[in-house]
């Protein structure tokens, strides 16, 4: 049941935070008369995290797997034209690298074995060699 639990929380709230990163991702500022385009970046490292939060949350990988779901989701959708010709994410340069970027550092990131929250690690135990001690 937690595993469910953990699907249906990353769905709803990695949903949300894909809707961010889908407009953070176009971010740039100007230095000194050059552009930095620090948006593309700045939005795969969010998602990124937030999955592996998840997973670590949860101990499964069905959170990570609920975000992954969800981003794909979201980023479908704000990547097709609306009715009065709108795009959030535009076939610019800047937006396919947080396409390709993103799809790939989150389907590796799911794919990563979930890990234990420090709370609930194994208690240390005496030094041993093969199971014998001193």
């Amino acid at each position: 049941m937690k595993r469910i639990r953990g699907l249906v929380v990353g769905m709803v709230l990695g949903a949300i935070v894909a809707m961010v990163a889908g407009f953070v991702q176009s971010d740039r500022t100007i230095n000194q008369g050059h552009h930095v385009y620090y948006g593309a970046p700045l939005a795969v490292a969010l998602m990124v995290g937030v999955l592996l939060w998840f997973n670590r949350l949860f101990g499964s990988r069905f959170a990570g797997i609920g975000v992954l779901i969800s981003w794909l989701l979201v980023t479908w959708q704000l990547a097709t034209t609306t009715s009065g010709g709108d795009l959030v994410i535009t076939p610019s340069t800047n937006a396919h690298i947080y396409l390709i970027a993103c799809s790939l550092c989150l389907g590796i990131a799911s794919s990563l074995p979930a890990m234990r929250q420090v709370g609930k690690q194994a208690p240390d135990l005496p030094p041993t060699a093969f199971g014998i001690s001193e």
